[in-house]
């Protein structure tokens, strides 16, 4: 069973436990809920009805944000941040009604952190939560930590942290499961892997050209296969040709061209 990750979309603590998943490239099932209407599959799970939760095999969970980075990330070391960690988060929750005095009175400890901003744990642990202030309180962030600003355009241009940062829709039964870092095979990957198992060996070329036919790139339409013709011994150019389409009887029907080409 892959990881089910329960997550809300505008839960900081949630989207940690994304940030840590992504940045790991852990394979997972993403399933975002609406808080005022909580699933019942979701509170089988939560002990107290808060997100984010991550539902390993054996029914297993991990209920906490920073647990789940640690899961994520065994190799962090979550003391760097971890005395830091409450004071910051109670300083946080009272932002929620425009008082920033506490995170104010901050400014050296998180001057010091900054230094340490860099690091992976850094990012996935406080970014949530800046980023939060930045949307509810722009000036106040830019004019006491200026600093944070490049900070969290550095992070939102992370290729690695996409996942994270996407919006995905609620969750609802019936849906097909959004599985987030699962490699699908393209057809040309499809294709010379199963050339490679049928033919025994390596020397096999796909050219996709679909481009060159007013397609966009990634759209598999026309695909050129490039083969060692010394594999095809005794076969008159017609068998060779029946030989591979054989083979490829199924990929070959989800294309708008393919061509074959033998080389000495």
């Amino acid at each position: 069973m892959r990881p089910i990750l329960y997550s809300s979309p505008k839960c900081p603590f949630s989207l940690r436990a994304k940030m840590a998943l992504s940045y790991a490239q852990k394979t997972f099932e993403l399933r975002e809920i609406a808080l005022k209407q909580k699933p019942a599959d979701f509170l089988r799970y939560s002990s107290d009805g808060t997100v984010p939760i991550l539902l390993l095999s054996n029914d297993r969970v991990i209920q906490e944000s920073l647990d789940i980075v640690q899961w994520a990330l065994p190799d962090e070391n979550l003391n760097l941040i971890s005395s830091f960690h409450p004071q910051f988060i109670k300083a946080f929750h009272k932002t929620k009604t425009n008082d920033y005095s506490d995170l104010t009175l901050m400014i050296e400890p998180l001057k010091e952190l900054s230094l340490t901003l860099e690091s992976p744990l850094a990012r996935i642990t406080f970014f949530p939560f800046v980023k939060l202030i930045e949307r509810n309180a722009p000036t106040w962030l830019t004019e006491t930590f200026p600093h944070f600003i490049k900070w969290i355009e550095t992070i939102e241009n992370d290729p690695s942290l996409t996942p994270a940062l996407t919006r995905f829709k609620i969750h609802e039964e019936g849906m097909h499961p959004l599985i987030i870092h699962q490699h699908i095979p393209s057809l040309a990957e499809q294709i010379k892997i199963k050339l490679q198992t049928h033919l025994s060996t390596p020397s096999i070329n796909i050219i996709d050209e679909s481009h060159l036919h007013g397609y966009c790139h990634g759209l598999e339409s026309h695909l050129k296969v490039e083969l060692p013709l010394e594999l095809f011994a005794g076969l008159s150019p017609v068998e060779r040709h029946r030989k591979i389409n054989t083979i490829l009887r199924e990929e070959v029907q989800k294309l708008h061209a393919f061509s074959i080409h033998f080389s000495k």
